[in-house]
């Protein structure tokens, strides 16, 4: 090394950085600018089940899912609450990752010769420290990003190949090939259903175009995905009375074939009420005397539940949306001038659907093959000694199965709406169990472009979240792992209570 090349290097070692001070509580911080990418307040976060407390959630950020880290709690700093002045700094840490402090104070210059590297007058952990600045007759503790991640997070992902291994529930073979699985929904106070391989998504009533000079089974045309579907009463299509719309209704979709082209229409309906999983045997075909004997008749057979003393509809999707239907509204859509606007054709591949559910404020999801059945809360049998997490039994088409609450076992407060709660069925390794939920909000078939894996500093503590959706730029659902739903010791107690219950 040549004099002239080391004198660079030296001034290069010494010559002044640029650093960020930052404030966490009544404690002063700082931190190099070099990684700094974004100062930001603080956006919707969506909160990861039984991560540590300081994994606030995860934030859509530019289309980029966000760790959001809490600092009161690493270093251990009573949590104000958030305030105008709350922020989030983005770091490019090998991925961003985003870290809440209580307010910016500014922007200063200092030589690497003034960081002190004793930080024991400090009263912070000192793995997380750097060393100390002096400014304005302050010590400013110099925080240091990658020693947070690395002792919270990074060590315990070195161990996360082994924990899933060790603690993953083995695919269990439906011995039910016979079964149908049906969704179910309501108009003037009447279930109806169709097969679930019929409907291709359960949707919130969005915003609705309104086509005039149409028949009266016509709701209106809604945009989906970037295009037009027409969408028809319920009610109207069964002769029913027309009713006020309430926030309970919901659009079914369902794929119809007109001509050579397979398109989806919507269905509006009251209210989705479940997914039922039920032997063949329970269909009924629909006495012939109502009518209904032709081929194009509305509906196809009659579910019957008799334990419930229940009878289902189970309709035609392609009786009720004819093709002339069909027809009619392409040409009034053509009439309005839209129809440069394509009608959404069906596109089964490289998609995926999911049931999404409520847990307090926020949206889950899991593969809708996964699932059983959706049926509302009965009356459970309280166990005995068992865990606190598991609310009960009852008995499901003659199987006592017990039921996990989902807000107990997360260490949540109890839910106050009773009403929209719903038990989701789902087979836990050979296990029937039901895992109750807030409520069931939507069925949704979603591109494989639209999933993207956590992020990798966080794999470990996002034990039941597999993969994350993200829907526009504000909307994000977290994809839970089936095989990650109970840990090995709450399995052995679920396994317990099944085999207690059964033997009674």
């Amino acid at each position: 090394m040549n004099e002239i090349t080391q004198v660079a290097e030296e001034n290069a070692a010494t010559a002044s950085r640029q650093y960020i001070r930052f404030h966490i509580g009544e404690h002063a911080f700082a931190f190099e600018l070099g990684a700094l990418q974004e100062i930001i307040r603080v956006p919707p976060i969506a909160h990861v089940p039984l991560s540590p407390p300081a994994l606030k959630g995860l934030a859509n950020y530019r289309g980029v899912v966000l760790p959001i880290i809490d600092l009161h709690h690493l270093l251990g700093v009573p949590h104000n609450s958030d305030s105008t002045s709350t922020r989030v700094l983005v770091l490019d840490l090998d991925k961003p990752a985003g870290f809440i402090v209580d307010h910016i104070s500014g922007i200063f210059a200092a030589d690497p010769h003034q960081i002190e590297e004793d930080t024991r007058e400090a009263n912070i952990d000192s793995s997380y420290l750097a060393g100390l600045i002096r400014q304005d007759n302050t010590a400013l503790m110099l925080l240091s990003f990658n020693s947070i991640l690395e002792k919270e997070f990074i060590a315990g992902d070195r161990q996360h190949a082994y924990q899933l291994s060790s603690n993953t529930f083995e695919a269990t073979a439906s011995a039910e090939i016979q079964d149908v699985r049906l969704v179910t929904f309501t108009a003037e106070g009447q279930e109806y259903a169709f097969y679930i391989e019929q409907v291709e998504e359960i949707i919130f009533l969005p915003k609705m175009l309104q086509i005039p000079n149409v028949e009266s089974t016509v709701a209106g045309v809604i945009q989906l995905r970037e295009r037009l579907l027409p969408v028809f009463h319920l009610r109207a299509l069964l002769s029913l009375p027309h009713a006020q719309r309430t926030p309970e209704n919901r659009i079914v979709i369902v794929p119809v074939q007109v001509e050579a082209e397979q398109r989806l229409v919507g269905l509006l309906v009251d209210s989705v009420k479940e997914i039922l999983q039920l032997p063949h045997a329970n269909l009924e075909q629909v006495p012939q005397f109502f009518g209904y004997d032709s081929p194009n008749a509305e509906i196809t057979a009659i579910c019957r539940i008799p334990e419930e003393d229940r009878l289902i509809s189970v309709l035609s999707s392609e009786a009720m949306f004819g093709v002339q239907k069909i027809q009619a509204l392409l040409q009034g859509l053509q009439d309005k001038s839209l129809a440069d606007a394509e009608m959404v054709t069906a596109t089964f591949h490289d998609e995926a659907q999911l049931v999404v559910f409520r847990l307090v404020d926020e949206e889950l999801a899991l593969p809708v093959d996964v699932v059983q059945e959706i049926v509302r809360v009965p009356e459970l049998t309280k166990v005995p000694h068992a865990p606190e997490f598991i609310a009960g039994v009852f008995n499901y088409r003659g199987v006592v199965t017990p039921v996990v609450n989902q807000r107990r076992r997360l260490g949540l407060p109890s839910a106050s709406d009773l009403e929209s709660q719903r038990i989701m069925v789902l087979d836990v390794q050979g296990i029937k169990t039901g895992f109750m939920v807030d409520a069931i909000t939507e069925v949704l078939r979603i591109p494989d472009a639209a999933f993207e894996n956590p992020p990798d500093l966080f794999l470990s503590h996002m034990r039941m979240v597999n993969q994350i959706v993200h829907l526009g730029s504000d909307r994000m659902i977290l994809m839970l792992d089936t095989e990650q739903l109970l840990n090995s010791v709450e399995f052995k107690a679920l396994s317990k209570v099944a085999k207690k219950e059964k033997t009674r």
